[in-house]
């Protein structure tokens, strides 16, 4: 498969994937750097359960 023969915009997405992608292993190696492996651990857990949450409003 070419890069021509895929849907418009698929190109794209795989390209911001791996950026992203990218971004968060760059991301959790410096944070780990940076503050320790067991922080960087408690960090990434609690950004992963906040992104998780979903807030239900009042009935």
């Amino acid at each position: 498969m070419t890069a021509k023969s895929l849907a418009p915009g698929a190109l794209a997405v795989g390209v911001y994937r791996f950026w992203r992608d990218i971004g968060f292993a760059v991301g959790a190696v410096l944070l780990a750097d940076a503050c320790g492996m067991t922080t960087a651990i408690l960090v990434v857990a609690a950004i992963t359960a906040a992104s998780g949450y979903e807030q239900r409003p009042a009935p």
